[in-house]
């Protein structure tokens, strides 16, 4: 973008020179090295279910927060409940049956291909029942971590729409950045390495420590990625926002 062009003229030629933006938004100045990063949740899950049930209860709105272990939504699995029990007396009764046909057949009264006909309906039955019970395991979602809620989709009383996810949740415990750096700082960025990180919505300084550097360099505008991980206070620090990332040049050893 030409903000004040260099104009030469010479004869009826019109040069205009321009300096080029080539990429993210680099600063240095006599005290340390900056660039801009974008805060990240460790952790984003999307939950999911194949339970064709109506939601009985969603405890936690969007925005609230919850703990590892807290209830987030449950089911009504009335109707799995039943299903359950039906197949769980059906298999009873199948392993009964398989029983006497094993007694008829040491007696010379049953043939064998009565008893495996008998032994295959015991197994189906039994297997049955065990899905059924591995489905009621879905019946309530529990918090996996502590976090908040980003997206509430379902209502108590609604029917899940089959492949939406239900909620959308976030740790917002543990949080990490982004940044985009000059490939030549690579010549004194290491893991382990501490700065300093302003949030632009908020205006906290946070303390930062580099985690692991991107695995590859961009060949056109020469950055790479760096994670690093957030400490300090978070409270009022949120996924998606963003800021500036500062190196002092005294850690930074001759770059």
């Amino acid at each position: 973008k030409c903000n004040e062009p260099i104009v030469s003229r010479i004869g009826v030629l019109v040069v205009a020179l321009c300096a080029l933006d080539i990429g993210p938004a680099l600063a240095q100045d006599s005290e340390s090295f900056q660039t801009r990063g974008v805060v990240q949740s460790a952790s984003r899950v999307e939950l999911r279910s194949d339970l064709r049930a109506t939601v009985a209860t969603a405890a936690f709105d969007e925005g609230m927060s919850f703990v590892s272990g807290d209830e987030l939504l449950k089911f009504d699995c009335s109707q799995y409940k039943a299903e359950l029990e039906s197949a769980r007396a059906a298999a009873r009764g199948a392993s009964i049956e398989l029983k006497s046909n094993l007694t008829l057949h040491r007696n010379g009264a049953a043939g064998s291909s009565e008893v495996g006909l008998a032994r295959a309906t015991a197994e189906k039955t039994r297997l049955d029942a065990k899905a059924l019970q591995a489905s009621m395991k879905h019946c309530e979602i529990m918090a996996p971590f502590s976090g908040r809620v980003v997206a509430l989709n379902v209502q108590p009383l609604e029917m899940p729409v089959q492949g939406e996810p239900l909620m959308i949740i976030v740790d917002n415990t543990s949080l990490r950045l982004e940044l985009v750096i000059p490939s030549k700082w690579l010549r004194w960025v290491r893991a382990g390495q501490e700065f300093r990180f302003e949030v632009e919505e908020t205006g906290a300084v946070h303390k930062a420590r580099v985690k692991r550097i991107g695995a590859e360099i961009d060949p056109v505008s020469q950055t790479a990625k760096l994670y690093a991980q957030l400490t300090g206070d978070l409270e009022n620090t949120l996924p998606g926002m963003s800021g500036v990332a500062i190196f002092d040049k005294s850690g930074a050893g001759n770059g």
